[in-house]
């Protein structure tokens, strides 16, 4: 054999060895970060901004602010609106604890709940509690924990 054929046959076998390792391989695909993904939809969804009404998310913490001019029905209104948008990211079976209290958010008397626990734990000032959640979100159960603070300058 001529030092060409050889050179060939030599190649011929090395990738007749190498070939079986990438014949049928696909990439692997990245796992998705649920967590990440639904606090990405959360605080696009729930940041705001009027009304004298701020509310933002950074991480897993949850900021609410009333400054001087909020007003009662104002506060209502969004209060209803997160909580439609909340439901909008999640399913069924989705729990937040603040105090040691639980709160399904797909419970009929959610807002009537919160409004009585709320104006015990925010009663005017800077207040801060911990909560923890279970968030069912596109099939997962997801957990999370981090604060809730209310920063009450209007008196309400």
């Amino acid at each position: 054999m001529g030092k060409v054929t050889k050179k060939v046959l030599f190649g011929l076998i090395i990738i007749a060895l190498a070939l079986p390792m990438f014949v049928g391989c696909e990439p692997d695909t990245p796992a998705v970060d649920y967590k990440a993904d639904f606090l990405s939809a959360l605080k696009s969804k729930v940041d705001y901004n009027q009304d004298n009404i701020i509310i933002t998310v950074t991480n897993q913490d949850i900021a609410v602010t009333f400054e001087n001019e909020a007003d009662v029905n104002d506060i209502r209104t969004k209060a209803s609106d997160l909580v439609d948008k909340l439901k909008e990211l999640s399913s069924s079976g989705t729990q937040i604890t603040i105090n040691s209290k639980d709160y399904s958010l797909y419970d009929a008397d959610l807002l009537e709940d919160l409004k009585a626990d709320m104006r015990n734990l925010f009663t005017g000032g800077n207040n801060t509690h911990a909560y923890t959640a279970t968030v069912k979100y596109e099939g997962q159960t997801l957990s999370l924990a981090g604060n809730i603070t209310v920063t009450n300058t209007a008196g309400i």
